[in-house]
């Protein structure tokens, strides 16, 4: 397998050798074995893997770089550390990434949202925390969960964290770390290290806000299609209702439009001819029914969903649906 070259600045940037790191390689025997052994702490603190060992995985540039640091002849053999060697290193990386990590976190966040973050783990004058109330799931589909969910936003927003860059971040790691902080309760959450606090913090919040969103789109879209399902189920239910004054209307066409298309009467004896057919009053009141049908309330699922519009101005933003729906209805 072929691997892109390395740029020279990316390995100094990433791959060090500290004085502890010096001295550990020294311990090994004989320079092919300080030569792997170095090889492969590189190889860990560049992409944050091990090599694999069968066959081992080969970084020419990466492997050129550790011999020309530490003054080591290139052999051909390269030492496989014991697992407990390899468990430790994996421990100690993990460790000091993590202490870079909350380091630059500490060093993102300005102290006002800091002391926002901790707000959100007292409980005041509340019952429960603020952290508690985000915890909440959103429950089913309805106006007041819909309102609970929007809270949610506004709360993450209030505390100014979503103005803070975490995509230099693993997205595993952000996952990871909000998971510690919805599995514990405030009392644990804040009796973690400042550092790890407002960082472990910061990744809640961004995965909530991002969860929160999703679950607004979709529960807005689930209470839309069931304003409609429930218009159009009126309306079926309209044309149930109305089905032998429609199949009448129906039958006073069938003898209009035979009488007009027969040939049979005359045009000036149309008229007589129809309103002796079918009596003035029941045409009058079957127009009337037609225009309601063709052009009224009955006329689309939409004139119902209109009149629905006490229930979606309980979770839609004021002033935004007034000039789409208007409330002659109600």
């Amino acid at each position: 397998m072929s691997f892109p070259r390395l740029p020279r600045h990316l390995l100094a940037e990433r791959v060090h050798f500290s004085f502890e790191d010096r001295a550990r390689i020294a311990r090994c025997r004989r320079d092919y074995n300080r030569l792997g052994f170095a090889y492969q702490m590189a190889f860990l603190r560049l992409l944050g893997r091990f090599p694999r060992h069968q066959p081992i995985e080969i970084l020419e540039d990466l492997l050129a770089y550790v011999a020309q640091r530490l003054d080591l002849n290139r052999a051909q053999q390269i030492l496989l550390p014991a697992a407990s060697t390899l468990r430790r290193l994996v421990i100690e990386e993990r460790a000091a990434y993590r202490r870079r990590l909350f380091r630059r976190m500490m060093v993102l966040l300005p102290a006002p949202v800091c002391e926002k973050l901790d707000e959100l783990l007292l409980a005041g004058d509340e019952a429960t925390s603020r952290l508690q109330v985000l915890k909440e799931p959103p429950g089913a589909a309805s106006p007041r969960a819909l309102l609970k969910e929007s809270a949610k936003l506004k709360l993450i927003e209030e505390a100014s964290i979503l103005e803070v860059d975490l995509s230099w971040i693993r997205s595993s790691l952000r996952k990871a770390m909000a998971r510690r902080i919805r599995y514990s309760d405030a009392h644990r959450a804040y009796e973690l290290r400042a550092p790890h606090r407002y960082t472990a913090l910061a990744c809640f919040l961004h995965e909530t806000h991002a969860e929160t969103a999703r679950t607004l789109v979709e529960m807005h879209a689930k209470l839309m299609t069931q304003t409609f399902r429930r218009a159009q189920n009126r309306l079926n239910e309209k044309l149930r209702a109305n089905r032998k004054a429609l199949m009448g209307t129906l039958e006073s066409f069938r003898t209009v439009t035979r009488l007009v298309l027969s040939g049979e009467v005359s045009d000036l004896d149309l008229r007589a001819a129809v309103l002796c057919s079918i009596p003035a009053e029941r045409l009058e009141q079957q127009l009337a029914d037609a225009e309601e049908w063709l052009t009224g309330s009955r006329s689309d699922v939409f004139p119902l969903v209109r009149q629905r519009f006490s229930y979606l101005r309980q979770f839609s933003p004021n002033g935004k649906l007034d000039d789409f729906f208007m409330p002659d209805d109600e």
